[in-house]
């Protein structure tokens, strides 16, 4: 896939409300200042910009 890509953080893992990078190039590295609140339960997706397609973590992580 090429162009630009969308990177969403749900930090309940199932609403993908706050956006990491509204459209940023598809080449695999993004960087993220990590802010609060704290979560045990956070997901990231990645999606083209128009979200034809979409992928989504498998596993949560945490965030402290």
């Amino acid at each position: 896939m090429t162009g630009d890509v969308r990177i969403e953080l749900a930090r309940d893992g199932v609403s993908f409300t706050e956006s990491i990078a509204g459209a940023t190039a598809n080449d695999g590295v993004d960087r993220w200042t990590i802010t609060g609140p704290a979560t045990g339960s956070a997901r990231i997706r990645v999606c083209t910009t128009d979200l034809a397609v979409c992928d989504s973590s498998n596993g949560t992580f945490r965030i402290r």
